[in-house]
């Protein structure tokens, strides 16, 4: 089949969550069949392609997000206009050219977008298929902020969620499949769109990419994978460094949470709490680490990819049920479940204390990634749902 997969976000080098889910969807896409890849790039991103998976694509387009003008009447018209910030921030003369020109000239079967903000270079009539990998459904996490504020910020967390769920319910009628993370986005999707071309296929790892031995584990050390840039990220964080940390350290003075990803010089800071930035491979920082703590309490679906590799590398979890959600855990099997402080605090110690305890989880997470979260049989689900729709549209 010919795909046009239009992107939110450049998939390569993958750095989070979003971009690990697409990197695995296209390129698993490109490797059976002719993949268009059009993406949007922050500006210093712009030659950053690697050209080994560019070479997987029939064509690559890569259009830079403008810087958005932040005087008054910019912002107060991003904040109170009529489309999501997102559809303003990924609209570009440029893309809308390319994505013109290459359905006249290389006249996709399947148009796949990984983003509802990229509805907008959709065309209309239904002569392809077109299909949505939603990586994180935007409507929820709106709740989940808004039932956690109070006062003015409430109140612009519900007029946020208000006007993406009219956005969304102007295209239920655009896509033919959408594919999400978990059951949680399923469920609150299928408010606004048609239940029954909503599939939930959770994120995996090609564990040729995951072997044990990257590193040997620092007692003591902890890891948190993820930017404190993204506002849940950031309040798991200073959650963690304020309340939790104190706990561990009062029974391991040496214990430290090392932070990777985007971060500025707002992040919260603590005693034992180490920012290193992005760094070139986070498989070897989570192998390094003692134990994964993912104390999220905000935010929504299933991209959880801090999770499925720390699990893949044998470094135990620690997590509340919004870190690990879209994921079929068992506690004190492959996982330890925790949501108080007190009791991610004891769960932590007991790992830094019960090597025992760490060898079980270790190995239980690993099966459980091997038998459950293979990505290599969970794109089976997807390929074939796309190869389904588009015979059905042949006949």
């Amino acid at each position: 089949m010919r795909i046009l997969a239009i992107m939110p976000c450049q998939p390569f080098p993958a750095y989070n969550g979003q971009t690990h889910r697409l990197s695995h969807v296209v390129r698993s896409l490109a490797r059976k069949h002719q993949v268009s890849l059009a993406c949007f790039v922050e500006p210093d991103q712009v030659n950053s392609f690697p050209e080994k998976d560019r070479a997987l694509f029939s064509q690559v387009k890569l259009s830079p997000i403008a810087e958005p003008s932040n005087n008054f009447i910019a912002k107060w018209l991003r904040r109170f206009g009529k489309h999501p910030l997102d559809v303003v921030r990924l609209s570009a003369p440029d893309m809308h050219a390319h994505i013109d020109s290459c359905l006249e000239d290389f006249d996709p079967e399947v148009i796949l977008v990984g983003d509802p903000a990229l509805t907008q270079y959709v065309p209309g009539g239904k002569s392809r298929v077109v299909a949505l990998d939603y990586v994180c459904e935007a409507t929820l996490q709106f709740e989940r902020m808004r039932d956690l504020s109070t006062g003015l910020e409430r109140t612009l967390w519900e007029a946020r969620r208000r006007k993406f769920v009219r956005f969304l319910k102007g295209m239920d009628d655009t896509y033919d499949a959408v594919f999400l993370n978990s059951r949680e986005d399923v469920d609150a999707l299928a408010r606004y769109w048609s239940a029954d071309k909503l599939l939930h296929v959770p994120n995996g790892l090609e564990l040729s990419d995951y072997p044990r031995g990257l590193a040997a584990p620092v007692h003591g050390q902890m890891i948190y994978p993820g930017s404190v840039l993204y506002p849940p990220n950031r309040d798991a964080v200073e959650w963690f460094a304020m309340e939790i940390l104190p706990r561990i350290r009062a029974r391991h003075p040496g214990a430290e949470l090392r932070v990777t990803g985007a971060y500025d010089e707002t992040a919260p800071q603590a005693e034992g709490l180490v920012y290193t930035g992005r760094v070139d491979d986070v498989r070897k920082e989570i192998a390094a680490a003692y134990l994964c703590v993912v104390p999220l309490r905000l935010g929504a679906g299933g991209a959880r990819f801090k999770v499925i590799e720390s699990m893949a590398l044998g470094t135990p979890v620690v997590g509340t049920a919004i870190g690990v959600e879209g994921l079929e855990l068992s506690h004190a099997q492959n996982y330890m479940a925790a949501e108080s402080a007190n009791e991610i605090a004891d769960a932590c110690t007991s790992l830094l204390e019960q090597p025992d305890l760490r060898r079980k989880l270790s190995v239980g997470a690993r099966k459980c990634i091997e038998d459950t979260y293979n990505w290599n049989i969970l794109f089976e689900q997807i390929e074939q749902r796309i190869v389904n729709l588009h015979e059905g549209l042949k006949s």
